[in-house]
C-alpha cells in the first residue's frame, strides 16, 4: 500500500468517526456562539472568531482533499 492510499484510508477512517464529527460540530457551535455574543463594537474579537471558524472548516476539508 503506498504512503498516498494508507494517508486517504487514515483520513476517510477519521472523517467517518462519529466522536471527531460531534467535536467539530461542538466547536463549530461554540464559535457561531461566541461570534453571536461578540459585541459589534469589538472587531478584533470577531475577526478573532472568523479565523478559527476558517480554520476549523480547514481541516475538514483538507481531510476531504486527502481521501479524493
Amino acid at each position: 500500500m503506498t504512503d498516498v492510499r494508507a494517508r486517504a484510508e487514515q483520513c476517510q477512517r477519521l472523517l467517518d468517526d462519529p466522536n471527531l464529527q460531534q467535536a467539530f460540530q461542538s466547536v463549530r457551535d461554540a464559535l457561531h456562539q461566541a461570534f453571536a455574543k461578540c459585541p459589534t463594537n469589538d472587531a478584533d474579537t470577531m475577526v478573532d472568531i472568523r479565523k478559527r471558524l476558517h480554520l476549523l472548516c480547514s481541516v475538514e476539508e483538507n481531510l476531504r482533499i486527502a481521501i479524493q
